[in-house]
């Protein structure tokens, strides 16, 4: 039986697909929150919050919205490198 491989790139149309979880994971270090703080917070679904950080699933402008706001960031930080490819 043949193996199958998939790759997965971590850029998506030029965008750095990680960028964006990598700022949140910062920013809940920095401020001492889990993931399931932030879902609560932000009322977004943990599961849907933890495939935003992993990169899995890119989020809605409203849901980064709320994001940003729970953690009381602008927008603009948690896109940070999200360009650099």
């Amino acid at each position: 039986m043949p193996l199958n491989i998939i790759i997965i790139s971590h850029t998506e149309g030029g965008m750095n697909k990680y960028a964006l979880g990598n700022n949140i994971h910062r920013i809940l270090n920095d401020r001492k929150l889990s993931q399931r703080d932030l879902a609560s917070m932000a009322g977004i679904v943990y599961h849907t919050l933890s495939a935003y950080v992993t990169g899995r699933c890119i989020p809605s402008i409203w849901a980064l919205y709320k994001i940003a706001k729970a953690l009381g960031v602008t927008t603009d930080e948690l896109l940070k490198g999200i360009d650099d490819v």
